[in-house]
């Protein structure tokens, strides 16, 4: 629900500019640490003004050994403002350098007991970030983004059983992939 107030923020706010972006708009990137980790997550970020873009991206991973499976899916969305417009290391302009942003991530978890394929539970997961990060455009078209960010995650178990919870943590980000 947050994440679509960030969307809908992000838009009149891009509206507002009026400034057509330089550079390409589009990028599309994946986290490869989530691959380590049977997982794999997918973004699309568009250039929507000059210094705003909005990132969408889902996600799956499957985790559980032995007797359990667990499968989570996740939505992520990212408003991010753009420092500079340019990264200092190839003089690329457009998407590229520093930037802040405000992220919302959600994700579900279901674990099934597997011999009697039997469902034990499902838990919500639901992030908000504040982020600064860097993205590095090599050969003008290859994107790497390392990120750091000041997390709050709420956990949410689906039937009520247990007690919700609120941690508030530092993260990291690392994602690779292409802009054009």
């Amino acid at each position: 629900m947050k994440g679509g107030r960030l969307v809908a923020v992000l838009l009149l706010l891009a509206g507002a500019a009026g400034a057509q972006p330089k550079g390409k708009r589009n990028a599309v990137s994946h986290k490869p640490f989530a691959l380590a980790s049977s997982g794999v997550v997918v973004q699309y970020e568009r250039y929507l003004a000059e210094r705003w873009s909005a990132l969408a991206g889902l996600g799956a991973r499957r985790a559980a050994r032995e007797d359990f499976r667990s499968v989570t899916l996740s939505f992520v969305s990212e408003g991010r403002f753009w420092l500079s417009r340019r990264d200092w290391a190839s003089d690329y302009r457009g998407m590229a350098g520093p930037y802040l942003s405000v992220a919302a991530d959600a994700a579900r978890t279901s674990v099934t007991y597997v011999p009697t394929d039997r469902d034990v539970g499902a838990a919500w997961r639901i992030q908000e970030s504040l982020r600064f990060g860097n993205r590095f455009v090599i050969w003008n078209l290859q994107e790497i983004t390392p990120a750091a960010s000041l997390d709050v995650i709420h956990d949410i178990d689906e039937q009520g059983r247990l007690a919700p919870g609120t941690r508030t943590t530092l993260g990291l980000d690392f994602t690779v992939g292409w802009v054009f």
